[in-house]
């Protein structure tokens, strides 16, 4: 196990054994499995249900012990909210007070500027227009669904306007 780790575990244990007093309905929970991982731009991520897992960027975590430890607040934060049935997805009242009870700032993110990332995957992503002229990218999945007849048409959730096989301008870019 590599020091960061190690750290990032500790700490990661004394914001649980926090988390617990403070919740009776996360200290009923298992304690969330810790994972690491080191691509992408994501500090860490929290996962509910059955996987009940936080999971920790070891790369971005290592630049600055600050961050990391806001981050294993963070996390931790979002399974304790979970864990009450807050119904409080994402970073709402609750989760920020649960945060700051937890020693972190409340903040969502972190500033990227101040830390380097390992890219992530890529994919790509296809240039869609429809007949007013109005332009919509779309992930891979999506595209392939359209051109394989899969969807009849896709539906943009901003506009109501309606996406279809023949609107594929041909354009296409990599993302990630």
């Amino acid at each position: 196990m590599t020091n960061i780790q190690e750290l990032i575990r500790e700490e990661f244990n004394r914001i649980d054994a926090l988390a617990r007093t403070i919740s009776p309905a996360y200290a009923s929970k298992p304690v969330p499995r810790l994972t690491f991982f080191t691509k992408g731009k994501t500090a860490g991520l929290a996962k509910f249900g059955s996987h009940w897992e936080v999971s920790i960027n070891t790369f971005v975590a290592s630049q600055n012990h600050d961050m990391m430890i806001n981050t294993v607040s963070h996390e931790i934060a979002h399974m304790v909210v979970a864990a009450e049935n807050y119904n409080d997805h994402g970073h709402g009242r609750y989760w920020k007070m649960v945060h700051r009870a937890l020693g972190g700032n409340a903040q969502r993110c972190y500033a990227a500027e101040s830390v380097k990332t390992i890219a992530g995957r890529k994919s790509t992503w296809y240039l869609y227009e429809t007949l007013c002229g109005v332009q919509h990218w779309v992930g891979p999945r999506f595209h392939s669904g359209l051109q394989s007849g899969k969807y009849n048409y896709l539906t943009v959730r901003e506009s109501g306007q309606r996406l279809y096989e023949s609107n594929w301008t041909g354009k296409h870019e990599i993302r990630g």
